[in-house]
């Protein structure tokens, strides 16, 4: 190309008006398909296209990497994707002086006319740093003045919202007025509610007296015939309503006051037993108790505990079928006891499992009504346990699946409390003093096993999570930890490998898991299990499977 036609065609690239175009021309006269005209940023030493030009580059690594290079004066060569389409890369060829480049995208520019060009691009360069000024200053100008128009919309805003706040603090003044007004009111009823309760319960009781008396009048006779049978179990269980509203007056009041000693606890079920079994003997239902004969002992309110039980034992038995067994068991979990009591009824739904324990609140009223009780037994339980410093809670798979009511009180303080034994005791497969930790969230499937392992000899302690495991493994120190796999949140992989941190040194780790493929097993022992046994698992294999992890752990073969 002519030196004069290079300057005139560098030259006309300087106006914006039109460049498109004119670039175009100026790339097919040196041999190529399009031209683009690129600018250095001052503040951040990046190249960027000129106005006029394409805002995007396709293909960005390839343009970066062709720019970077353009930083330094000279021609320079590369491959990049053309601005406006996706296809393959096309060559590209780039004269620059470090502050300004031009790119000339497709077929092939002599080096000699690109270094004839860089000699003109100073020139070139100060107009289009000129044009990207005004740009830039331009662009501030109106982001400033948009910003203004915000401000002032904003301002705007602000004093209609200052004028609803005020409104509001006016509005809620009165609201608090009238939630004070309201509250003063609700106590008034309140009370007078309780007082209404505790006045009919007294008042119910007057005619009852002599009802039962004539009852056991006619029985020490010998009159007693079945139709009086049937009346002396209504009188027995309009006894219990009383019972009930008196109880709710007191708890509602604040007069109730407990008589506490230090008691066995199957005493207490026990007399809970006789209280619910004539309702449990007229649906022919049968109750298992597995409650350690002696040595679990609780500073308790006798009479009041076994109203917290009898009243479980009766609500198990009103909802359930004929037939059907319920079930009461404890188990010693550090210094608290949980008493369990399980039925096969007609379970709880999920919203109601918080609510069951609510004043006057009861599942299915309109078809539960003919069940008996008006929703103060579970009531009364709550606020039974939490005077002896304990909780209660439901647990239910849903409706038609059974229901467990589990109550925790603390132990008696000072108190040792060794597991219920019945039956041969199995000799310790473990040095004495061995510890097991069990880690599993069935509570069927923990408690049973952790029976079994001690009835065999060792020291077992159980957690129900992966937090709580580890919780206990730092005071607990375990020798050996059984863990399922599939349990919510941390999983047994994940807890194995942090019970090595936080448990005793050595401790041997055993995958307990209802996943039994070859993968599962691969897995467990890559995650750092010794063994993996899957559920249900022989007792007797268990036990040889903890001797020999002992033996290796002690150092045998």
């Amino acid at each position: 190309m002519r030196v004069q036609d290079a300057i005139a065609s560098v030259a006309a690239l300087a106006a914006v008006d039109g460049r498109a175009d004119r670039a175009r021309q100026f790339a097919v006269s040196m041999g190529a398909d399009a031209l683009l005209l690129f600018t250095l940023r001052a503040d951040s030493g990046k190249f960027v296209p000129a106005a006029g030009g394409p805002k995007t580059l396709p293909g960005r690594q390839e343009w970066r990497t062709l720019l970077d290079a353009c930083r330094t004066p000279g021609p320079h060569h590369g491959e990049v994707v053309a601005p406006g389409t996706h296809a393959d890369l096309v060559p590209a060829s780039a004269c620059s002086d470090g502050a300004t480049a031009l790119v000339f995208l497709g077929g092939a520019v002599a080096r000699r006319d690109l270094e004839q060009v860089q000699g003109m691009l100073p020139l070139l360069g100060a107009a289009l740093h000129e044009q990207q000024k005004l740009s830039i200053a331009t662009g501030e100008l109106a982001a400033a003045r948009f910003e203004m128009t915000q401000y002032a919309s904003l301002a705007k805003a602000l004093d209609a919202s200052r004028a609803k706040v005020e409104m509001t603090m006016r509005e809620l003044a009165q609201q608090a007025s009238r939630l004070e007004a309201a509250r003063g009111q609700a106590e008034k009823a309140a009370r007078a509610k309780d007082e209404f309760l505790a006045m009919l319960g007294h008042e119910l009781r007057n005619p009852l007296a002599p009802m039962v008396t004539v009852l056991q009048v006619l029985r020490l006779r010998g009159e007693w015939t079945p139709e009086l049978a049937i009346m002396q179990r209504q009188v027995d269980h309009m006894q219990r309503l009383v019972d009930d509203l008196l109880d709710v007056a007191r708890i509602a009041g604040g007069k109730l006051t407990l008589q506490r000693r230090r008691i066995e606890l199957v005493e207490v079920v026990r007399s809970a037993l006789e209280t619910a079994e004539p309702l449990v003997l007229q649906k022919r239902q049968h109750v298992c108790i597995d409650v350690p004969d002696c040595h679990v002992r609780v500073d308790a309110d006798p009479a009041r505990l076994a109203q917290v039980f009898a009243n479980l034992i009766t609500n198990a038995s009103k909802y359930s079928d004929e037939g059907t067994s319920i079930r009461v068991q404890s188990t010693i979990h550090n210094d608290k006891v949980l008493v369990e009591v399980i039925d096969q009824g007609v379970g709880i739904e999920a919203d109601m499992l918080e609510r069951v324990f609510d004043l006057f609140e009861q599942q299915g009223t309109s078809s539960d009504r003919a069940r008996g009780g008006l929703g103060l037994g579970l009531a009364i339980v709550r606020n039974l346990v939490q005077h002896h410093g304990g909780h209660v809670f439901a647990d239910s798979a849903g409706l038609g699946k059974g229901s467990r009511f589990v109550v925790e009180l603390p132990l008696a303080s000072g108190e040792v409390m060794p597991e219920k034994m019945t039956g041969p005791r199995l000799a310790p497969v473990l040095q004495p003093g061995a510890r097991i930790l069990l880690v599993d969230d069935n509570a069927d499937a923990r408690d049973t096993l952790a029976k079994a392992l001690r009835l065999a000899g060792y020291t077992v302690e159980v957690a129900v999570d992966g937090p709580g495991a580890l919780e206990c493994a730092r005071v607990f120190e375990p020798r050996l930890a059984l863990l399922d796999i599939g349990m919510p949140g941390m999983d047994g992989y994940e807890l194995a490998s942090r019970l090595r941190n936080v448990g005793k040194p050595g401790v041997k780790l055993v995958a307990l898991t209802g996943y039994g493929q070859p993968n599962d097993r691969q897995r467990a022992l890559d995650s750092g299990f010794d063994q993996h046994l899957v559920k249900p698992v022989d007792f007797p294999h268990l036990q040889a499977v903890i001797e020999t992890l002992q033996r290796k752990g002690d150092g045998g073969n």
